[in-house]
This record gives C-alpha cells, sequence and structure tokens, in this order.
C-alpha cells in the first residue's frame, strides 16, 4: 500500500501564513507601548527656573504641574478672540474644549466663568468660579480672581450684599 501525502498540493498554505504572519506583526506593532521620551540630564527642564508663568502652576499638592499644551494655548487664544467679538458662546465652546485636555487647572475655570457670567449663566459662571478655587490650591492670586468672579455672579443673583462682602474682602487680602 502506498501511503498519501497529507500536505495537498505543496506551496498552496505558504500564502495564508504569510498573510497570517504579517496580520500578528501589525497588530503586535500597535499594542506597543512608544519608547521613553530620551531627557538630556545636562540640561535643565523647560520652563523651571526661568520665571515664566509656568514654574509658578501648582497642584493641590504644592507640586508643579506640566505646562499647558500648544492645543490649549490655541484654544485660550481663539477664545479670547471670540469673547472680544462678543460672542461669547463661541468662547464658552472653545473653553470647555480647553479644560478637556488640561482639567485641573483653575485659570481656564475662571476664564469659563467670566464668559458664563457674560452670558448672564449666573448660577453656572458660580460653580465654574467655586470649581476654579477648589483647583487653585495654595495661589492666592487665582483664589482672588475667582472669589471676585463669585462676586460677580452673586451680583447677577441679586444676592447684592453677598457680593459688597466677598469684594471687600478680597480685594483687601494680602496673599
Amino acid at each position: 500500500m502506498v501511503s498519501k501525502r497529507l500536505n495537498p498540493i505543496p506551496g498552496s498554505t505558504a500564502p495564508r501564513i504569510l498573510l497570517m504572519s504579517a496580520a500578528l506583526i501589525a497588530i503586535a506593532a500597535c499594542t506597543s507601548a512608544p519608547p521613553p521620551p530620551v531627557v538630556d540630564a545636562s540640561r535643565p527642564a523647560a520652563g523651571r527656573g526661568t520665571g515664566d508663568q509656568q514654574d509658578e502652576k501648582t497642584t493641590l499638592l504644592g507640586r508643579p504641574a506640566p505646562p499647558q499644551n500648544t492645543a490649549t494655548l490655541a484654544l485660550l487664544d481663539e477664545s479670547a478672540a471670540a469673547g472680544e467679538a462678543g460672542d461669547h458662546q463661541r468662547a464658552v465652546g472653545y473653553l470647555e474644549r480647553a479644560i478637556r485636555l488640561e482639567p485641573r487647572d483653575a485659570r481656564l475655570w475662571i476664564a469659563l466663568a467670566e464668559q458664563h457670567i457674560k452670558l448672564g449663566q449666573w448660577q453656572i459662571g458660580k460653580q465654574h468660579a467655586q470649581k476654579a478655587i477648589a483647583l487653585a490650591g495654595s495661589r492666592i492670586d487665582w483664589v482672588r480672581e475667582a472669589w471676585l468672579v463669585v462676586a460677580d455672579a452673586e451680583e447677577g443673583l441679586g444676592n447684592n450684599a453677598a457680593a459688597r462682602r466677598i469684594r471687600r474682602e478680597w480685594r483687601t487680602r494680602r496673599g
């Protein structure tokens, strides 16, 4: 009895194996993490020791926070331009996008609160200003600015006595 080969026509599985191998390599390439950035230890980190505003930005724990990225800065510029043109709703949209990128930046929350105040949305503005106060940490200048926005919101809501009290306290407080 003659034994039959188990392999069908020679070479017919080779293209299938190559295709499956290529697919596995492509999947593996998509799931691997990118290499860590190369850091030159002989140079100081960007934004440190330069005295710019990014040095002053801190987290709630008092540690330096990462600087704003260029997309956030561009959105902030677009928001300012829209606000100056009187299109406060569009300014709000830009600020909301910026906050999605950097949700812990108190300055963005203050700007968003101010735009809502300009739209007459007093309660929303007040809530955003309170969020800014919570995120400002030890930055008394940001806390003061946010409290003054809260005062504007209180005045818009008809709480004039509360607005006067807040303004009196935060315009005279030293920090």
